[in-house]
């Protein structure tokens, strides 16, 4: 629709309509002869369908113009929306990557503090074990001197 609400076929419809209903009311009113009223006849016929012919080239050239435009602004959008998702897929790409490699890295301090752990723990137990034996040894040799004092 253009700005006046009438779309471009309703004014070539107008049109035609206007100059057929123009024609024959300037024949039909016109004090001529018949052979003159259809030689008038055939003159404005002769005009309406030049100046419908004109309108048809305009509407088709019009036409053509507006598509050929649309088809190279379809294009360049399309190539901007091409570039931009792969620019944007490139972007994940890295991100994902990075964070790849920031997860095998704190996998790795994962890995290397449990390694420390369990040999502070191995090691604890180990002295823990070693003074449970040396109670334990001499928890005994006090009960075999108790025995004997007996």
């Amino acid at each position: 629709m253009s700005k006046d609400g009438m779309s471009g076929k309703d004014f070539i419809i107008g049109t035609i309509i206007g100059g057929v209903v123009g024609a024959a009311t300037a024949l039909f009113l016109a004090p001529k002869s018949g052979k003159e009223l259809r030689e008038d006849f055939n003159d404005q016929a002769s005009v309406v369908k030049e100046k419908t012919e004109s309108l048809k080239n305009t509407v088709v050239d019009r036409g053509s113009k507006l598509a050929d435009n649309a088809k190279e602004k379809t294009a360049h959008l399309t190539e901007a929306v091409t570039d931009q998702s792969n620019q944007l897929l490139n972007k994940v790409k890295e991100y994902s990557n990075k964070t790849v490699e920031q997860g095998k890295e704190v996998l790795e301090n994962v890995n290397e503090t449990a390694k420390e752990k369990a040999e502070e723990v191995l090691s604890t137990a180990n002295d823990q074990t070693e003074e449970v034996q040396r109670r334990l040894a001499e928890t005994q040799q006090a009960l075999s001197d108790a025995e004997n004092k007996l």
